[in-house]
């Protein structure tokens, strides 16, 4: 199955078990908690009200949120069929954007901050930037290794995670593990439906 950790920052998001709390933008906290809101939703509305960026990185978000949201209904199903400790279901605890900024600091530097996790060094913190009073996830900030792979595969394993989600619901699966060895089948489909990564562009010649 695909390891969303190696993005990084991303990967935070990807998997993010955030509340339904009203959007909150006068502190950088608030801000990712409100964008992960709108990711894990699925709400490209509330992405774009909550993050700033390229054109280029609201597709690229905008793919992780259908993924995201995707997978987020599929982790409260196997937690209602199976009970919160099932292995879908726990494997999304890991990455808990309220746990993980509950373990980090804000670095303000004028309009402009960073959040550090004190816990482990990340090679792409979050950064914001503050406009008219409010502050926005820096999209800029995500890691651009693998981006294209991910918009490319998010569709597939959000049908993916959809399918397993109905399947769950019908009682198709005997218990969790079941369940989540269909969904690590159909998950590897989709990778190779997506097709491998294309190969980075060479160095131009000095």
């Amino acid at each position: 199955m695909l390891k969303v950790t190696r993005f990084g920052f991303v990967a935070v998001m990807v998997c993010a078990m955030v509340g339904s709390a009203k959007a909150d933008q006068s502190t950088p906290k608030g801000a990712a908690l409100a964008f992960g809101n709108a990711l894990i939703g699925g709400d490209s509305k509330g992405i774009k009200a909550t993050a700033v960026g390229s054109d280029a990185d609201f597709k690229v978000v905008d793919a992780l949120g259908t993924m995201v949201s995707a997978m987020k209904k599929l982790s409260d199903a196997a937690a209602e069929k199976y009970g919160k400790d099932n292995p879908i279901s726990a494997s999304a605890k890991d990455m808990d954007i309220a746990a993980e900024l509950e373990k980090s600091e804000v670095k303000e530097e004028g309009d402009t901050a960073t959040i550090i996790n004190k816990t482990k060094e990340e090679k792409n913190p979050m950064k914001l930037v503050k406009k008219d009073g409010k502050w926005f996830v820096d999209l800029a900030s995500l890691p651009k290794d693998g981006m294209d792979q991910v918009v490319k595969m998010a569709p597939a394993m959000a049908k993916a995670a959809t399918e397993v989600t109905a399947e769950i619901k019908s009682g198709k699966f005997k218990d969790a593990m079941e369940a989540q060895q269909a969904l690590g089948t159909k998950m590897i489909a989709a990778m190779m439906e997506a097709g491998p990564a294309p190969a980075p562009a060479p160095a131009p010649e000095k």
